[in-house]
């Protein structure tokens, strides 16, 4: 994996991030339709971010 400096801080990032918008389930919009998956595996997501994180892969996205 490749870091990065975060601007002018000492902090390095991945290059890579991770996407976790959706692993909380489903997610409404400002308008009130809903946006995103709903029902995500809990196993299938803890797996994820492991795979992520022993890839070196650092910090994750939530969209927010």
């Amino acid at each position: 994996m490749e870091y990065r400096k975060l601007g002018a801080t000492d902090m390095e990032v991945s290059e890579i991030s991770f996407g976790c918008w959706t692993m909380g389930g489903q997610n409404w919009s400002y308008d009130g339709e809903p946006d995103g998956w709903a029902d995500p595996d809990e196993d299938e997501i803890t797996a994820g971010v492991k795979a992520g994180l022993d890839a070196g892969v650092r910090p994750g996205s939530t969209r927010e």
